[in-house]
């Protein structure tokens, strides 16, 4: 084999190590799929821990007024 067409192969091998267009989309869609499973559980996470943050600062309200009450005594 001649030394030219070894590194002809050898070029043509190195060129096709690449992803093809269709490799490509297939790992998009799988990602966009993953996304929309988790997105919405995350998008619930957060309205819980708003939710938790809200009764937690009306406790606290709820403790500072009986404070006041105990310490203006009306």
């Amino acid at each position: 084999m001649s030394n030219g067409a070894r590194n002809e192969r050898e070029s043509r091998s190195r060129w096709n190590k690449g992803f093809t267009l269709v490799e490509l989309l297939v790992v998009m869609v799988i990602i966009g799929l993953l996304a929309a499973l988790v997105a919405p559980r995350f998008v619930r996470q957060e309205e819980k821990a708003k939710v938790k943050a809200a009764r937690a600062q009306i406790e606290l309200l709820g403790t500072a007024l009986d404070t006041f009450r105990l310490d203006v005594g009306r």
